[in-house]
């Protein structure tokens, strides 16, 4: 039988709320069957896609707010970070590569946190509204 629990978790736009983020993270990983590494990755990655709302979206401006939503299904976690600032531009591109592998003298600026989420997650959306912008990530369990 599938079933759905979900919890949604509002910060502010600084960067000292982010290990409030990271506390809900691990207690949700504590109910599904991961390795402790594992949950740790996927903390990670949560917390670098709100780190990104809060820098890139927002400028850190502490007036702001993070949403982070969380529905834990019987096959899949989904994590949904979402901000009302600046669209990320050229997501399809962003952190396909190991930041690593590039040379570091043409290396762009940015991309670090998206290859660690996609790196951590099954499935990775962005979708940039004329109200809300969207980083849905899906693992599945």
């Amino acid at each position: 039988m599938d079933f759905t629990r979900r919890m949604t978790l509002k910060v502010g736009s600084e960067l000292k709320n982010v290990s409030l983020v990271g506390l809900a993270v691990r207690g949700v990983c504590s109910e599904l069957a991961l390795s402790q590494g594992q949950a740790y990755i996927l903390e990670l990655a949560v917390c670098e896609a709100v780190n990104n709302s809060i820098q890139h979206a927002y400028d850190q401006d502490p007036e702001r707010e993070v949403e982070v939503r969380i529905s834990l299904d019987s096959d899949q976690v989904v994590f949904q970070v979402l901000d009302w600032g600046r669209p990320m531009q050229g997501f399809e591109g962003l952190g396909l590569v190991s930041p690593e592998s590039r040379d570091p003298r043409s290396a762009p600026e940015g991309g670090r946190g998206i290859y660690i989420i996609r790196k951590a997650m099954d499935r990775v959306e962005y979708a940039a509204g004329s109200q809300d912008n969207v980083l849905t990530m899906i693992k599945f369990i």
